[in-house]
């Protein structure tokens, strides 16, 4: 019998004794009946739901096709794959249906969030997960935390972008942490992120920082341990500038009292 031949009737074997695999949402019905055989038992046999398969596959247009029919982008494959679609589209590195999952109101969860931050965190800034998924709308990140180590890699990097959407996903801007990843390569030791961006010399991130609330003293405790106490070149300087018209004076004041305690 030929091989082709005998795979067909395995398939025909594990389909016929299964029920048909139905999901069921408010908006849409899916049947599995309905698919071509060899991929109803496909399905049927890995649990994975059609739109996780469609994300896999990279498809964009299946994938558009079934949130317009109305399947749920949050409904997770079943059996040993446990997966949801927005987890499949970091896993197998597909920004952009990853943004129509997230627009389609697909919630980022913690195991989306942790793998795009540690592992999908290069590249151009519209192509990178870890910017696109901390980017989601906050009511879709309530189950995200333990982002602050990421914030201090953002901060290190001046990324901006980034800041911004980790910020607004919850990161505390002035809890003390550090960053150590052997694979990614960076250590930085444990600090508040906007004193990384200041050490860095990272300005814009240094603005963003302090925009979303990092205290100015520790800003400029560590432009004063960066530059010397009074030094007239740190007000020419593009850091000394920028910290001299954004910080407030009394931030200033309590700076220069952190440093001088560190001299004596």
């Amino acid at each position: 019998m030929p091989k082709q031949q005998d795979d067909d009737m395995k398939l025909e074997r594990a389909v016929k004794p299964l029920r048909p695999f139905v999901f069921k949402n408010a908006a849409a019905t899916f049947n599995a009946e309905a698919l071509p055989e060899k991929r109803q038992a496909a399905w049927l046999l890995s649990g994975l739901t059609p739109l996780s398969q469609a994300v896999r596959d990279g498809n964009i247009s299946e994938v558009v096709r079934q949130l317009k029919a109305g399947f749920d982008p949050c409904q997770p494959s079943s059996g040993g794959i446990t997966s949801t679609p927005l987890e499949d589209a970091v896993t197998w590195d597909q920004p952009e249906i990853a943004q129509l999952l997230i627009k389609a109101g697909a919630v980022v969860t913690q195991t989306a969030a942790s793998y795009a931050l540690r592992y999908r965190n290069r590249g151009p800034e519209d192509k990178r997960l870890d910017i696109i998924l901390m980017q989601a709308p906050a009511t879709q990140m309530s189950g995200v935390s333990g982002l602050e180590p990421y914030l201090l890699r953002a901060a290190h990097l001046g990324e901006v972008a980034l800041i911004t959407g980790l910020v607004n996903a919850g990161a505390n801007v002035n809890m003390e942490t550090q960053y150590s990843d052997p694979m990614d390569q960076i250590r930085v030791e444990r600090q508040t992120p906007v004193a990384c961006a200041v050490n860095s010399g990272k300005v814009d991130a240094v603005r963003t920082l302090l925009q979303a609330g990092a205290d100015g003293a520790d800003a400029m405790t560590q432009a004063f341990c960066n530059w010397k106490l009074g030094d007239p070149g740190f007000t020419h300087t593009d850091m000394g500038c920028m910290l001299i018209n954004t910080v407030p004076h009394d931030k200033v004041l309590i700076a220069m009292q952190r440093r001088e305690a560190i001299r004596l």
